[in-house]
């Protein structure tokens, strides 16, 4: 396997604002592209629950 590539202060940069942002159900409804059969509340469950295993691998390198 090779090395893991660097990341670039552009993008530690944009996940700590996403990570630190506000996200609600109304992001979900208008920003995000969702297949027609996907509850939009699973979705947004779904995306909470990444930012904050994110948060939790990277909150303390913010």
């Amino acid at each position: 396997m090779g090395e893991r590539p660097t990341p670039r202060p552009g993008h530690r940069l944009a996940r700590t604002r996403w990570l630190l942002g506000r996200y609600t159900l109304t992001d979900v409804l208008t920003d995000t592209p969702l297949p027609p059969d996907m509850d939009p509340a699973v979705a947004f469950d779904l995306i909470r629950r990444g930012r904050e295993e994110l948060d939790g691998c990277f909150g303390s390198r913010l």
